[in-house]
């Protein structure tokens, strides 16, 4: 991702100087970038112990489904959060190639990785 950016970001900056910095979707990029990081960190106080980076397959005694706070506006605010924040910023940067590539990249990571945790919760 990040060899991505910097590769795609130098080639637009060499070619596109003068065209390649765009004000409003900076700046929206930034708020989406501080937004997205506030929920994911919101998120991770709120679920406190319950929180983990890695999807558990077993439930822990002390475990709870976390149903309060930011947990009862989005079933998965932590990842809501990341993923906001990780095309806000490509938006800051005004790199659209990247912009897009993280926006599928993150859907895609994350989609699997819910449907995983679902099946675990289900259990």
């Amino acid at each position: 991702a990040v060899v991505s950016t910097q590769s795609t970001g130098i080639i637009e900056w060499v070619n596109l100087y003068d065209d390649k910095f765009y004000p409003v979707i900076s700046y929206a990029g930034a708020v989406l970038m501080i937004v997205g990081e506030l929920v994911r960190k919101v998120a991770m106080i709120t679920a406190a112990e319950n929180f983990d980076h890695i999807v558990q397959s077993k439930k822990a005694p002390e475990h709870k489904l976390v149903t309060s706070g930011v947990y009862s506006l989005s079933r998965h605010p932590s990842y809501a959060g990341w993923f906001y924040w990780s095309i806000g910023t490509q938006l800051l940067l005004c790199n659209p190639v990247c912009a897009c590539i993280y926006a599928y990249a993150s859907w895609k990571f994350f989609e699997e990785r819910i449907e995983e945790e679902e099946c675990y919760l289900l259990r």
